[in-house]
């Protein structure tokens, strides 16, 4: 080889593949919080999933229900 090459090689090549390998790619909210989407085990019995039956419910379902506004002298949410 010579020397214009490693010329090229070290001035133009290295800097720009060196550039490209150290970029990171940042990460949407959305694709961050999807690694906590994991598939349910089926229920086993005393699972509380096991003994009730409850119907699937949609985003569009809970938008269309009635919200829990609150009301004056009710601001207590008790467990």
């Amino acid at each position: 080889m010579s020397p214009a090459k490693y010329n090229f090689i070290f001035l133009y090549l290295i800097p720009l593949l060196l550039f490209f390998s150290c970029q990171k790619k940042e990460k949407t909210y959305i694709e961050t919080v999807a690694l906590n989407d994991v598939q349910l085990t089926k229920a086993k019995p005393g699972d509380w999933r096991y003994s009730r039956d409850e119907p699937f419910q949609t985003f569009e379902d809970f938008q269309k229900l009635d919200k829990i506004k609150p009301e004056p002298g009710k601001n207590t949410i008790y467990l």
